[in-house]
Parts: structure tokens; sequence; C-alpha cells
């Protein structure tokens, strides 16, 4: 069975966005939510009822940030073989 290979102008349009995004500072903006939040976790630096359900809840958050800080970094690194392989398809 044959496989369809299909990229068109949306396809290219869309890596483009994702380039966009990514060199627009997305991935150090997740970092800068790590600090800030490593910060929050500390009650010597916020304390209180509210911040206590934050400081609950951060590591959870703080991991899936860094997961997803990751997974861009590993995307934004091979963004360029995922354009060239979508016009090598038939984009451009």
């Amino acid at each position: 069975m044959a496989m369809r290979v299909l990229a068109d102008p949306v396809a290219k349009e869309r890596i483009l966005q994702f380039r966009t995004v990514l060199d627009g500072g997305f991935i150090e903006a997740i970092q800068q939510l790590v600090t800030g939040g490593d910060d929050l976790s500390q009650p010597c630096y916020w304390d209180g009822p509210k911040a206590k359900e934050f400081q609950a809840m951060w590591p959870g958050l703080r991991q899936s940030l860094l997961g997803a800080h990751a997974d861009l970094a590993v995307l934004a690194g091979s963004i360029d073989s995922i354009t060239t392989q979508i016009m090598a398809a038939g984009g451009a």
C-alpha cells in the first residue's frame, strides 16, 4: 500500500508560525515562569493561604513546564529539517 504524502501551503504556513512563536521568546518565557514559580514556592517570598495553594501545586506545574520546555527546544532545533521535509514532500 502506498504511503500518502501531502504538504500543501497550509503546512508551510503552520510551520512558519511555529518558528515565529519559538523564535519570539516562547521557550525563554517558559524558563522565566519556572524561575518565578520557584521563587513563589518559597514562603520567605510569599506566604498565606493562596501561597500555600500555589506551593502545593507548583511541583507538578514545574514538571509540566520543564517537559514542555524540553520538547519545544527539540522542536526548535529540528524546525529547519521539518520545513525541508514538508517542501520535499510537495509543498514548494
